[in-house]
């Protein structure tokens, strides 16, 4: 069912709120985050002005009232482009945060020369040919619990084809991230919060302007998808929870 007005600002209320009792979250990002509702409430009390004069208006029929209502919310969805914007933008800085918390260099051992490369990481994998999959996953996380195991780690993710399964991946370099580089899994935690809760702002917003009747492809021009494809990050987060 299309969010309403009503039920819009309800929801803008409850993602301010629930945002500053984040456990995690930062002053720098609660103080942002605020900044970024503050200027989408200020857009949809124009908007919901706007709509209630017009469903007042005695000298327009319903279908007056419905277009009125419908032009009105495909202009809004332009005022609303800077929230697709800073979306765009956390989602960056959460993948660029997320891929320098997981990265694992080549080891020294196995020079610079990419064909040396390769048949140093083959000559570790070859030692997790023979497991089942649960075993290859379990024989992950041990390593990646453990200090010292980077080479074979970065075997791993050399692999031609995947050999661990990516929930499992995610879940032990998150880990691993965290206990080693706290600073940089700070960065990714808080560039992560941000990211989902102003994409489901943004969600709601959509759903919003869409219930309104506004032009869908106008309102997917300014705010992107209704349902972008996940990342993979976002895949194997899923599949861990429902683990």
């Amino acid at each position: 069912m299309a969010l309403n007005t009503a039920l819009l600002q309800s929801c803008l209320d409850a993602f301010s709120q629930g945002f500053v009792k984040r456990p995690h979250a930062s002053t720098e990002n609660v103080n942002f985050h605020s900044q970024m509702i503050q200027k989408v409430v200020g857009v949809v009390q124009e908007a919901a002005s706007k709509e209630a004069a017009t469903r007042a208006n005695k000298g327009l029929s319903d279908e007056g009232k419905s277009t009125t209502i419908a032009t009105g919310a495909t202009a809004t969805a332009a005022k609303l482009a800077f929230l697709e914007r800073v979306v765009s933008r956390v989602e960056g800085e959460r993948a660029t945060a997320h891929a320098n918390l997981t990265m694992i260099p080549p080891p020294s051992a196995a020079g610079t020369d990419p064909l040396l490369q390769y048949l140093f990481a083959k000559e570790i994998r070859d030692r997790y040919q023979g497991l089942t999959q649960q075993e290859k996953d379990l024989a992950f996380l041990k390593v990646a619990e453990a200090d010292g195991g980077d080479a074979t780690l970065w075997a791993f993710q050399q692999a031609p084809v995947p050999m661990i399964s990516p929930d499992i991946k995610v879940r032990a370099l998150e880990e691993r991230g965290r206990r080693l580089h706290p600073q940089t899994y700070a960065e990714f935690q808080q560039s992560d919060l941000l990211h989902e809760s102003l994409s489901g702002v943004r969600a709601a917003l959509i759903d919003w302007l869409r219930g309104l009747g506004g032009d869908t492809a106008v309102i997917f021009k300014e705010l992107g998808g209704y349902e972008p494809a996940p990342s993979s990050i976002d895949v194997a987060r899923k599949q861990v929870q429902h683990a």
